[in-house]
C-alpha cells in the first residue's frame, strides 16, 4: 500500500534496493527505543518513516545518535508554521543561558531540531516550498536576534550600553542580504549580514568603551556564536565579506560612515546585493533608518538601463568561474539555473525600481509576478520562470538535507541519484534530468534574450573576457599564465603573482568607484 503525502504524491511502499542500508536504521532505532522502554512513535506511516530515512541521512543519522529527536519531529510534524509563535518557541527553548558556552551548545540544539522539522515537513510534502522557506529564514533571524540580544546585555553589563541622542539604548544593526535577506533561505546555506549602529559616540559605564569598540565587540560575539563549530555542530555559517571594502574593512561601521562609502565608492555590484537587504536583530526600527538612507544609492530616480551591462558582465565572470571549476550541473549558478533567475528580476528591479515602488519587493517570485504583469516580460515567459524558480529550489533543498551541507550539484553516485529521484517523485533519474533541462532551457532562452549583446559572439570580447579573467581571478591560475605566455610574457607566473599582491591590496580596495573602473581599464 502507497502513503499519499500532503501534496497528493504517493511515497512508495518499497524503496529502490540502493537505499535499503538506510531503512535499516529504522531498525536499529526500533531496537534503541525498546531496550530504553520507548516504543516507536506512531505519528507516522511505516511508509512514510522508510521515506524519510532513505531521502534524507541526515535525519536518520540525528534521529539514531539521539532517539529522542525522531519523538521531537514526529510531534511536529503536522503542526503549520506560524511566524508569531516562532519566536515564542525559540525563546522558550532556549531559555536563560548562564554562559556563553551553554548559548551555543541549546541555539545548536535548537537549529538540529527545527532543521529535521523543517526537513521532514517538506520532504514529505506538509509544508508548501514557500513555508519551508520562511521557516528557515525565520529560524536565521531568531538565532541571530537571540544571540545578539544576550552579548549586548552582557557586553552592557561591564562597559554600559551605547545611547542614541535621545538617551535611548543603541542596538547593533543588522542587514539580512541575499536569500537571508528574501526570506528565501535554503537549507544549508550560509547567512550574509551587514552590521552598522547609528552614531559614533562613548558608552556610559565604569570601564566606558567607544561607541565603535563596544559594537566590534558584539560583532565578533555574534559571529563567533552563529559560525563556531562545538561538539554540538554550528548554527549558521556566516559571511560577513559583503560589508564596505570585504574583508579589508571593519566588521562594523557607524551609519554616517555607511553612507559615506555607497555615495563615494559603492560598486554596481553592491546595488545588486542591496536590493534584498533586510532590517534584522534586535531593532528592526533602527535598520529600516539605514535601508532608507541608502535606497538611493540602489534604485535611481531614471530609468537605468546600466543595469543590464553591469549585471552582464557579472554574469560573465560567473560563467567563467563555472567553466573553471567545471559547475555546469550547478543548479545555482549553472547555465539556466537559480542565479540566472535572480539576474533576470534584479535587472528590472534596479532598472525600474527607482520610479515603480513594487519592483522594490525583494521576493523573487513576487517580482518575477510583476513583471510579466506589466508585460515587462511575457506572461508565459514570466510563468515559466515561476515554475522553474520553484523546482531549481525544491531540487536543491533537496540535495542539501540529504547530508545537511552547502550542496548545489547534482549528486554523481548513483545512491544519491537515487535519494533525489525518490524525493522529486520521479521515477527515475532520467525523468528527471528531462524535466530540469526543460526548466533550464526556458531559463536560457529569457536570460539570453534580455542580456545577449552582439559583443557575445565577438572575438575582441573574448580576448577582453580573457584579460578581465586574469584580473579578476576567476580565471584558473593554468589558464591564467596560458594567457599570459601568449601575449609574449617570459615569465606568466611571476607576473601573476604580482598582479594578484597588487588586486589584493588595501589602496586598490579602497580606491573610489570612479578610480577603480580607471585602474581596471
Amino acid at each position: 500500500m502507497n502513503n499519499q503525502n500532503h501534496q497528493g504524491r504517493a511515497i512508495p511502499a518499497s524503496l529502490p534496493d540502493s537505499l535499503a542500508e538506510e531503512v535499516e536504521k529504522l531498525k536499529q532505532l526500533d531496537d534503541q527505543l525498546k531496550n530504553s522502554g520507548m516504543e516507536m512513535p506512531g505519528a507516522a506511516s511505516q511508509e512514510e518513516l522508510d521515506f524519510l530515512f532513505a531521502t534524507s541521512p541526515m535525519i536518520a543519522n540525528a534521529c539514531v545518535r539521539q532517539p529522542a529527536l525522531l519523538n521531537e519531529l514526529l510531534s511536529g510534524l503536522d503542526s503549520t508554521f506560524d511566524i508569531e509563535e516562532f519566536a515564542d518557541q525559540a525563546e522558550a527553548f532556549i531559555g536563560q543561558p548562564a554562559d556563553e558556552e551553554q548559548l551555543k551548545s541549546v541555539m545548536r540544539r535548537f537549529r538540529l531540531q527545527q532543521i529535521l522539522l523543517i526537513a521532514a515537513r517538506d520532504l514529505t510534502g506538509r509544508a508548501t516550498l514557500d513555508e519551508s522557506l520562511e521557516h528557515l529564514s525565520e529560524l536565521a533571524d531568531q538565532m541571530v536576534r537571540i544571540c545578539l540580544q544576550w552579548h549586548y546585555n552582557e557586553l552592557a553589563n561591564k562597559h554600559g550600553a551605547p545611547q542614541t541622542l535621545d538617551g535611548k539604548p543603541m542596538p547593533l544593526v543588522v542587514l539580512g542580504m541575499g536569500k537571508l535577506g528574501a526570506h528565501e533561505l535554503n537549507f544549508s546555506s550560509d547567512i550574509d549580514l551587514i552590521l552598522a549602529y547609528e552614531a559614533d559616540g562613548e558608552t556610559q559605564g565604569a570601564k566606558s568603551l567607544s561607541h565603535q569598540d563596544f559594537f566590534m565587540r558584539l560583532a565578533r560575539k555574534l559571529y563567533q556564536g552563529l559560525n563556531d563549530v562545538t561538539v554540538d555542530g554550528f548554527v549558521f555559517r556566516t559571511d560577513l565579506r559583503l560589508r564596505p571594502y570585504g574583508d579589508s574593512g571593519p566588521l562594523v561601521m557607524s551609519f554616517s560612515a555607511m553612507e559615506d562609502y555607497y555615495v563615494t565608492q559603492g560598486r554596481e555590484w553592491e546595488r545588486y546585493a542591496m536590493i534584498k537587504a533586510r532590517p534584522m536583530g534586535m531593532d528592526v526600527q533602527a535598520g529600516q533608518a539605514l535601508v532608507d538612507m541608502l535606497r538611493p544609492f540602489v534604485f535611481r530616480r531614471y530609468l537605468d538601463f546600466s543595469a543590464i551591462e553591469s549585471l552582464r558582465e557579472l554574469k560573465a565572470m560567473i560563467n567563467r568561474e563555472v567553466a573553471r571549476k567545471d559547475m555546469q550541473e550547478n543548479l545555482k549558478l549553472g547555465p539556466g539555473g537559480i542565479r540566472e533567475i535572480e539576474f533576470i528580476a534584479q535587472a528590472f528591479q534596479l532598472m525600474r525600481g527607482g520610479r515603480e515602488n513594487d519592483l522594490r519587493d525583494r521576493r523573487t517570485q513576487i517580482i518575477l509576478a510583476i513583471l510579466g504583469e506589466k508585460a515587462y516580460l511575457e506572461l508565459p515567459d514570466a510563468h515559466g520562470l515561476i515554475k522553474a524558480y520553484r523546482f531549481l529550489r525544491k531540487a536543491e533543498n533537496r540535495v542539501q538535507s540529504m547530508y545537511d551541507r552547502q550542496e548545489h550539484t547534482l549528486p554523481k553516485n548513483e545512491q544519491d541519484q537515487s535519494r533525489l529521484t525518490l524525493a522529486m517523485g520521479f521515477e527515475d533519474w532520467a525523468s528527471f534530468l528531462i524535466e530540469l533541462s526543460e526548466h533550464q532551457t526556458h531559463v536560457q532562452t529569457c536570460f539570453d534574450n534580455i542580456f545577449a549583446s552582439q559583443d557575445d559572439k565577438d572575438v575582441d570580447q573574448k580576448k577582453s573576457d580573457s584579460l578581465k579573467g586574469i584580473w579578476d581571478g576567476s580565471l584558473s591560475d593554468e589558464a591564467t599564465c596560458d594567457v599570459l605566455g601568449s601575449k609574449g610574457y617570459d615569465d606568466p607566473e611571476a607576473l601573476l603573482e604580482r598582479l594578484s599582491i597588487l588586486r589584493d591590496k588595501g589602496i586598490y580596495l579602497r580606491l573610489s568607484n570612479r578610480g577603480r573602473e580607471r585602474f581596471d581599464a
